[in-house]
């Protein structure tokens, strides 16, 4: 960390009556708790996409003519390439947070400034 993000945490942290290492402390366990809110996202995101997966499988089987087939399966595509990203990238925090907290709490605290 650079002398002039060091002196904005102290200065933050002299705003807030506590020290440096109090801060930095809240900042790891912010860290982590951004890395849990975003496994969850990412978990309850993939199951929805199989869940949809499996409701539009079911559906081309029994109901649907050809085009509405054509159109689930097509909405279906959509959703996966978005699920797929967004998985991506709440995975990332995730073992970020687990290997290198300490990494995620400075980013955070850096896009913060």
């Amino acid at each position: 960390m650079n002398d002039k993000n060091l002196e904005l945490l102290q200065s933050i942290a002299e705003k807030f009556g506590t020290t440096v290492e109090h801060l930095w402390n809240v900042l790891l366990k912010q860290a982590m708790l951004s890395a849990w809110i975003d496994g969850i996202i990412g978990v309850v995101t993939l199951g929805l996409w199989i869940s949809a997966f499996f409701f539009v499988r079911k559906k081309t089987k029994s109901k649907w003519s050809k085009d509405e087939a054509s159109m689930g399966w097509f909405v279906l595509g959509l959703a996966g390439c978005f699920a797929f990203v967004l998985v991506g990238f709440c995975a990332s925090a995730v073992v970020t947070a687990l290997i290198n907290p300490e990494y995620l709490a400075l980013k955070k605290f850096l896009e913060l400034r």
